[in-house]
């Protein structure tokens, strides 16, 4: 269920936004881009449903590269 709705949510994603000082820190400790978020969820994923404050969260599990990733992202309109 989870993994139909997030789907079905970033079908409609027009672009992909993130905090930068975060990205500049999971750049830094883990070499791992916000920017290849995309890349992965283009392939298989697994989704998880992880609500947060009244936000609809998702923990997605993927592949970049053939390194597991993981990824947890939310929607606001069509941003992701």
């Amino acid at each position: 269920m989870a993994e139909e709705d997030f789907e079905r949510r970033l079908a409609n994603v027009r672009d992909f936004d993130w905090n930068p000082s975060k990205r500049d820190q999971v750049f830094r400790e883990r070499h791992i881009a916000f920017e290849d978020a995309c890349v992965a969820f283009e392939g298989p994923i697994t989704v998880l449903r992880s609500d947060r404050k009244g936000e609809a969260r998702y923990m997605v599990f993927g592949l970049l590269e053939d390194v597991e990733v993981a990824f947890v992202c939310t929607f606001r309109g069509d941003i992701c």
